[in-house]
């Protein structure tokens, strides 16, 4: 199960570093984002929110693998307690986050109607969202690692 769930955390995380390399262009800015900026990132977020419709369901799809599987392994006790609560609150909290404020702010963005100053204040909220979502998918992909290790060790010590 560690296995397939360190997968989902690592596709989940090149998603977040796909969406970034559009984030970071409203880092070196102050206030509202130069006209072009906006337009290349609110560009980004309606091509993967709207255009590319239904291939986004599929970051939705493993997100849901990856709660599911980790609830799983919570229930299994091949695991410490604390990293399999861990777990789940690594990929809980971020996907949760992604689904009710991301998302939501990602379309808006990309559907261009707001005036500057609240597309730039979206833009910038997607970023900060997504920075902390990637640090807490990483430390799931971490926990998942570690918990692959575990069970390797265990393994190794078992008679035969």
């Amino acid at each position: 199960m560690p296995q397939a769930l360190v997968g989902t955390g690592g596709f989940l995380a090149a998603v977040l570093w796909m969406d970034l390399m559009f984030d970071v262009q409203a880092l070196n800015h102050a206030g509202t984002l130069p006209d072009e900026v906006l337009a290349r990132i609110a560009a980004y977020y309606h091509q993967v929110t709207t255009a590319a419709d239904p291939m986004g369901n599929v970051v939705s799809l493993v997100m849901i693998l990856a709660i599911l599987g980790t609830v799983l392994q919570l229930s299994q006790g091949a695991l410490p307690l604390w990293l399999r609560a861990a777990a789940l609150v690594t990929v809980l909290v971020p996907t949760v986050f992604a689904l009710v404020v991301l998302v939501p702010a990602a379309e808006r963005l990309g559907g261009q109607a707001d005036a500057p100053e609240v597309q730039s204040e979206l833009a910038r909220t997607i970023l900060w969202g997504h920075v902390t979502c990637l640090a807490s998918v990483l430390l799931f992909v971490g926990l998942q690692i570690a918990a692959v290790a575990r069970l390797r060790r265990a393994a190794r010590t078992l008679p035969a």
